[in-house]
């Protein structure tokens, strides 16, 4: 057996090593110092997420809490949390997850298709002149912030603002284990500005096609949701929208620098990429 530390030092710096291990050696470990389990195989994962009955979110720890990073207690004891899918187990998380649902519908993805596509060019066109670019915060996050400013209805020139605020969440100091008191700060100012904007929305009304409208217009086993529910499953879909596709994109990017053949075929054969 060995000891496993996710903001240990060397996990920090080389995750995957442990990762291996874990899988191979300790599939479900648990941890003394935290006081909670770590999956690492995908199909224990898998099986986990869909056993409501036996894994719940409801009675369990947030991330946050399970690790206890520095300043985030302080920072959620003082503010009221409504619900969202992150807190929730079904079949309440299956109901709200629903009420969005239409938003992410492959109709509505394509949809976006267009101004995606406009973006991406745009960014390519801005960066190309400069002769280097980084792929994550100059294309993959600019374009995602953007598309998911427009799928929730928030006004697009706060992009790089929600950006900012949004790399702050998974900012820490150098020990790796504080978060930096002005990423704290900005995490504040973005459910601020959140708890601000539904709130305005509920008082201008209108008829609007985004999810903002189709959250404060739908109901949970019957109740309508309140602005705090809003306020944090927008919360949950900006962070999660903004900061996720450029984890998958810059992925993608590194392993076509491993594998210079199978980029030199993409870029012979663009068909050979899905989508």
């Amino acid at each position: 057996m060995f000891d496993y530390d996710p903001l240990s030092p060397e996990v920090l710096a080389d995750p995957f090593p442990f990762y291996r291990r874990l899988r191979d050696e300790a599939p479900a470990y648990y941890s003394a110092k935290y006081d909670t389990w770590f999956l690492s195989r995908f199909e224990d994962i898998w099986a986990a997420e869909r056993d409501a009955h036996f894994f719940t979110i409801e009675a369990g720890q947030m991330p946050t809490q399970v690790l206890g990073v520095e300043g985030m207690e302080a920072l959620m004891a003082d503010r009221e949390f409504g619900d969202s899918p992150a807190t929730l187990d079904p079949p309440a998380h299956t109901a709200l997850r629903g009420l969005v649902a239409p938003s992410f519908r492959p109709s509505a993805a394509q949809a976006l298709k267009a101004r995606t596509r406009e973006l991406v060019r745009g960014f390519i066109d801005e960066f190309a002149e400069r002769g280097e670019a980084d792929a994550v915060l100059d294309l993959a996050m600019r374009t995602s912030v953007r598309i998911a400013c427009t799928i929730i209805g928030l006004p697009l020139s706060m992009s790089e603002w929600f950006v900012e605020r949004i790399n702050g969440m998974f900012t820490r100091d150098e020990t790796g284990w504080q978060r930096r008191e002005d990423s704290l700060e900005g995490i504040a100012e973005l459910f601020e500005y959140l708890a601000n904007f539904v709130a305005e929305r509920r008082r201008s009304g209108g008829e609007h096609d985004d999810v903002t409208h189709l959250l404060m217009h739908g109901e949970v086993d019957g109740r309508k949701l309140t602005d705090l529910d809003c306020q944090a499953t927008l919360s949950l879909m900006l962070v999660g929208g903004t900061e996720t596709l450029p984890k998958a994109f810059s992925g993608a990017v590194w392993r076509l620098a491993e594998n210079p053949d199978q980029r030199a075929a993409c870029a012979a054969d663009p068909s050979l990429v899905p989508g």
